[in-house]
């Protein structure tokens, strides 16, 4: 009886490895789409009318956006940050504005 429930866990892991049930992207694709966070983050930022005067400098590693700045208070640092948040397909915000 054993060996017919070790030889089903075997033969479900298979097909469920063959099945192909994760997706794979290229690192291209990867650093495609954090350029375009990167370029959308700064878009939006220029764009509104609180953040719109301050110089922002932004990278993204993997969907998390890094933010650099010099804030002149905290209510255009929170602003910048809820931006950034809301943004489709950012994972992350590391904040080193000052």
């Amino acid at each position: 009886m054993k060996t017919v429930h070790l030889f089903s866990f075997l033969s479900l892991f298979i097909l469920v490895l063959e099945s192909g049930c994760t997706t794979t992207l290229s690192r291209d694709t990867v650093w495609s789409h954090d350029r375009e966070l990167t370029r959308q983050v700064l878009d939006r930022l220029q764009e509104d009318d609180i953040t719109d005067s301050v110089l922002f400098q932004a990278t993204t590693k993997d969907g998390i956006v890094t933010l650099y700045g010099l804030m002149p208070n905290h209510q255009v640092r929170a602003r910048a940050l809820s931006i950034v948040r809301s943004i489709t397909g950012v994972q992350g915000v590391i904040d080193h504005t000052d």
